[in-house]
């Protein structure tokens, strides 16, 4: 059996009160697992604060792994493409140009990325729709901001690669080689 008492003030404050009301009625009467009623929704809803905190590390790592992997993908292009950036810059190409090419060539990694998760998230929207309380699987404003999310990482990721690549001298990538 259970018993609710519903108060305005702190309710563990007037737990010996209510136990003595019961034991006045009833002496026999076991008391036990005395809660709040915050702490019975805390212990409900537990299991799915857990896997939300699990999917937000995850995801996190991921983000993680998106920017290097961005950042190494374009550092390998600079470095390959070095003599031919060289070259442009030794042509009158300005460093805002080469800036922008490798800028553009991280932007397409992340728009690719992105849009594999994209499909990935109407892909799985039963094994979400599981993990999630009150909220559709399909949220909108939530997959916008995450588009956006990756598309800043991935101009962020090819910055210092471009950085690099507008500062190659055109005498010393015509050198290299």
């Amino acid at each position: 059996m259970y018993l609710v008492v519903k108060t305005d003030i702190d309710p563990l404050s007037i737990v010996g009160q209510v136990r003595q009301a019961v034991l006045a009625v009833d002496p026999d009467q076991p008391i036990s697992e005395i809660r709040t009623m915050e702490g019975v929704l805390s212990d409900q809803f537990a299991g799915q604060r857990f896997n939300t905190m699990l999917v937000a590390i995850f995801a996190g790592i991921a983000l993680l792994l998106v920017s290097a992997g961005v950042y190494g993908v374009v550092s390998f292009f600079v470095a390959q493409t070095s003599r031919e950036i060289g070259i442009r810059m030794a042509l009158g190409a300005a460093q805002s140009k080469v800036l922008g090419l490798t800028i553009l060539r991280g932007l397409r990694l992340a728009a690719v990325g992105t849009a594999v998760g994209v499909g990935g998230i109407f892909a799985t929207t039963r094994v979400i729709r599981s993990l999630l309380y009150g909220a559709s699987a399909v949220d909108i404003p939530t997959m916008i901001a995450g588009v956006v999310a990756l598309v800043c990482v991935g101009v962020l990721a090819s910055l210092v690669p471009a950085q690099r690549a507008a500062r190659v001298s055109p005498v010393t990538a015509l050198r290299s080689e």
